[in-house]
């Protein structure tokens, strides 16, 4: 089952999208106020996540969630993110794909995005990159993923996107 984790530092949005996606029957699996929060949540509970994320938090930005999430083998693979931001100018053009809301948004799209991206199955092994590939080879690999792993964005930024498009 996919279930959705709001992650935006401003505490009336989240509330107001946990709200709208709930009434449509939405199951929002938790919030949280940074990236390194999610992250956190992300690891506690490893099913599929449709990620709406701001881009402008503290701590953890949006796009450095997104960069961390990228070289993680299984939380790349598997996870869905749709950016939520009132500057997407301030997205990086390595993630220009990611499907993006501009606030304020209106609520039929908040829905189709995320409908969109419920909807989505996850890439083939064809079109990960190799340390995903091992990783899911393995299944015994631990993640490597932690809130100050992001460092390594360098070295997966290559291979992204790790999804067929």
């Amino acid at each position: 089952m996919t279930t959705v984790l709001i992650v935006d530092d401003d505490t009336a949005i989240r509330t107001t999208v946990r709200a709208i996606l709930e009434l449509y029957g939405y199951e929002v699996c938790g919030e949280a106020a940074d990236g390194r929060l999610a992250i956190e949540h992300l690891l506690a509970h490893p099913q599929r996540h449709i990620i709406l994320l701001d881009l402008e938090m503290p701590r953890m930005t949006g796009a450095q969630t997104l960069e961390l999430l990228a070289c993680e083998p299984l939380a790349s693979w598997s996870h869905s993110s749709i950016v939520m931001s009132g500057n997407l100018g301030r997205l990086p053009p390595a993630f220009a794909h990611v499907p993006a809301l501009s606030k304020p948004f209106d609520i039929d799209d908040l829905l189709a995005y995320v409908e969109a991206e419920a909807s989505r199955v996850p890439a083939s092994q064809a079109t990960t990159c190799p340390i995903q590939r091992e990783a899911v080879r393995r299944r015994d690999t631990p993640p490597r993923l932690s809130a100050e792993s992001h460092d390594e964005w360098s070295r997966c930024q290559a291979y992204w996107p790790p999804r067929s498009m």
